[in-house]
C-alpha cells in the first residue's frame, strides 16, 4: 500500500514539486502530489492525503494553524509535517499545540524528508529529541504553578491522560506510549488532543508541564 503524500505549494525553493519528484524518485511506496492552496480544504475533505506537507510561514503562522486546524477537523487521519527555514523551542511547542507531527530544515536531504514521511505515516513524531527537550526545559523554566489535584470540572485531567503526559515528558513517541500502555497511537493522539483543550481552556498548561514534567523526569531517559 502506497503513502499518499500531498504538499501545499509554495514560493520558496526549492519547490514543493521538486521536493515531491525526488522523494518519489527515493521511495516508490511514496505517493505525491503538490496543489494550490485553494484546493486545500476540499481534498482535505474529499480525498485525505496520509500526511500532508506544508511550508512554515515564521511572517504569518496563523495561515499554517488554519490549515493544521483544517487537516485536523476533515481528515483525522492524516499526519501533518511542517518544512522550516528555522525553528527555537517556542516553535516546536507551537506545533504540538496545532497538531503537527513533526518538523523538518527546509535544507534537509530528500532522503531525511522521505523517513520523516513513513515516521509520521506509522503514528510517531518527527521532532528532534533534542529539539523537544530543549522545548520542554524551556517551559519548565517558567514560572511554576501549583495545580490543585482535586480540581473538580471538565478541565481536571484523567489518570490515563496525566500517564501519557509523564511519557511525552519523557521524549516517547506516540507509538512508543502506545505500545507501553497496550493502546492504539489513535487513542494516544486522543488523549493528547483531550488534555490539550482542557489545559489550554483553563489556562494551565505551563503550569501542568512544571508540575508534571520536571527536569530529573525529561533527562532520566539517558538521551
Amino acid at each position: 500500500m502506497q503513502i499518499t503524500l500531498m504538499a501545499i505549494a509554495w514560493q520558496g525553493q526549492p519547490s514543493a514539486a521538486r521536493i515531491l519528484q525526488d522523494i518519489e524518485s527515493i521511495d516508490r511506496g511514496i505517493a505525491a502530489e503538490a496543489i494550490d492552496l485553494r484546493e486545500v480544504r476540499s481534498r482535505l475533505d474529499t480525498c485525505p492525503p496520509d500526511v500532508l506537507l506544508l511550508e512554515f510561514d515564521a511572517d504569518r503562522p496563523s495561515a499554517t494553524w488554519e490549515i493544521l486546524a483544517d487537516a485536523s477537523r476533515l481528515s483525522l487521519g492524516t499526519q501533518s509535517l511542517l518544512l522550516c527555514d528555522d525553528f527555537s523551542p517556542a516553535h516546536v511547542l507551537e506545533f504540538i499545540r496545532h497538531g503537527a507531527s513533526g518538523c523538518l530544515l527546509r535544507a534537509c536531504t530528500p532522503e531525511f524528508l522521505a523517513k520523516a514521511v513513513r515516521s509520521v505515516h506509522a503514528g510517531d513524531t518527527w521532532f528532534g529529541r533534542s529539539d523537544l527537550l530543549e522545548a520542554l526545559r524551556s517551559q519548565l523554566g517558567a514560572s511554576p504553578l501549583h495545580v490543585p489535584a482535586d480540581e473538580s470540572g471538565d478541565e481536571q485531567l484523567t489518570a490515563r491522560e496525566r500517564e501519557i503526559l509523564k511519557l511525552i515528558g519523557c521524549a516517547m513517541s506516540n507509538k512508543e506510549i502506545a505500545r507501553r500502555l497496550q493502546i492504539s497511537t489513535a487513542t494516544v493522539k486522543t488523549h493528547l488532543h483531550n488534555v490539550y483543550v482542557k489545559l489550554n481552556k483553563s489556562g494551565r498548561y505551563k503550569a501542568f508541564l512544571s508540575e508534571e514534567l520536571n527536569p530529573r523526569m525529561v533527562s532520566g531517559n539517558g538521551i
